[in-house]
């Protein structure tokens, strides 16, 4: 997927606040906040959308036809990230090595179950489409598989593929489509017409990340889900390093600090972000070792997912007494703390069980009704605190424990907390 690099300077921004809904000022990082609105949060100056927009194109230009490259590792996707369930591997043996060749990105960002089968899904900044056609592949004939870009040379070669891979995957011409256009603009998409929308590397990059996230939500289906790969910082970017057009382009200065996205995702309407992985990004490019500013930052690659369900999420995670029966016939790794097992009953909180009730995973589950409330269900990863225990990119990443010591063997971190 193309990860899209800005090159303009940023002259104009503002970093966010928290704000009581009575008016009153408070601190991000309250282990509970209450009635939180997000404002001003890293807002970029947006008259210069159009000339922002417009500089990304020119960047790829040589990037598509092998005249240049990127010049730090950071949009290039980490050994631990790359397409790993067994499923995602053989379908990436079959994606044409020209659309390999021209793919960029911090993760991967495919949710690989049964349930996607004939789901709708949205890739944002999609490049020459590598994950366009893995989904295409997993949503099948009866689902649909759009990809959105707005760099020229990458749909070209996107849509040039894409009869190679429809006959490839045995799909009809109506599963693949290719959409020009912006990702803070997805006017193309109709309010609750999607299942899934997914990015990889590109929502970082983008001047004004609130009317991505709002517009996500929009078109999402209620019980649809964001999932997502992206860069994140261990703390916000000064502004200086915000206006460095090479450290932008680079994934770097656009980088949300992690709290700051959570309270926006909040925001908009997704209350509950779950870490699916995560890997610390060991930062290599001559330029970028010996810049110390940017070296006193911690940039993370993580993807994450969010589901879009109407008063039906807490800001925290409840303990209700609620267990949930996985009927699926293959492992189902879900985010950090949970990785089901074919039969398993799990005890789960609140808002895991309404997830996996009202989401697409509704069929795959049997989900218990609530009982008296029990207080705050404790999990054993936090997201913030298994974030700071991730490896750095040459290592590994963080994995989910098991859920049950017979599995523990067999997850990638033998049941420990990081690989």
């Amino acid at each position: 997927m193309t990860c899209r690099c800005f090159l303009v300077k940023v002259t104009k921004t503002r970093i966010g606040r928290l704000e009581n809904t009575d008016g009153e000022t408070s601190e991000f990082g309250k282990k509970k906040p209450t009635f939180l609105r997000c404002t001003h949060l890293l807002f970029h100056n947006t008259q210069k959308m159009s000339n922002t927009h417009e500089s990304v194109t020119n960047y790829y230009k040589p990037l598509f036809s092998h005249e240049a490259s990127l010049k730090t590792n950071i949009c290039t996707i980490p050994q631990s990230h790359k397409l790993s369930t067994p499923q995602l591997r053989k379908i990436q043996s079959q994606i044409h090595p020209d659309i390999l060749a021209d793919t960029f990105g911090c993760g991967s960002p495919i949710p690989c179950d049964s349930a996607l089968r004939s789901c709708h899904i949205l890739d944002l900044g999609c490049g020459s489409g590598r994950d366009v056609f893995c989904s295409a592949a997993l949503v099948g004939n009866g689902g649909k598989a759009i990809g959105l870009d707005m760099t020229d040379l990458a749909l070209k070669k996107a849509r040039e593929y894409t009869k190679y891979h429809l006959e490839k995957f045995g799909l009809d011409d109506k599963v693949v489509e290719f959409q020009d256009g912006k990702i803070e603009d997805l006017s193309f998409a109709a309010d609750d017409s999607l299942d899934v929308v997914i990015s990889n590397c590109v929502v970082n990059l983008s001047n004004d990340k609130k009317k991505v996230f709002s517009e996500v939500y929009r078109v999402l289906k209620e019980g649809g889900e964001i999932y997502f790969s992206d860069v994140y910082a261990d703390r916000r970017i000064p502004l200086e390093l915000q206006g460095d057009e090479e450290l932008w382009g680079e994934c770097l200065s656009g980088a949300l600090y992690w709290n700051d996205f959570i309270s926006l995702m909040r925001e908009v309407g997704f209350p509950d972000v779950r870490v699916v992985n995560c890997t610390r990004i060991a930062l290599e490019g001559a330029d970028i070792k010996d810049n110390k500013e940017v070296n006193q930052i911690g940039f993370y690659s993580i993807t994450v997912r969010a589901f879009k369900l109407t008063d039906k999420l807490e800001a925290f995670e409840e303990d209700y007494q609620q267990e949930v029966r996985y009927l699926g016939q293959d492992s189902l790794r879900f985010d950090l703390n949970y990785t089901f097992a074919p039969g398993s009953l799990v005890k789960v909180s609140s808002n895991t069980a309404s997830i996996l009730k009202n989401s697409r995973y509704g069929s795959l589950f049997e989900v218990s009704d609530k009982k008296a409330h029990q207080g705050e269900f404790i999990v054993p990863q936090q997201n913030w605190d298994a974030i700071r225990q991730c490896t750095d990119s040459s290592g590994g990443s963080c994995c989910a424990p098991s859920n049950t010591e017979e599995k523990k063997k067999e997850s990638c971190c033998g049941g420990k907390k990081s690989c």
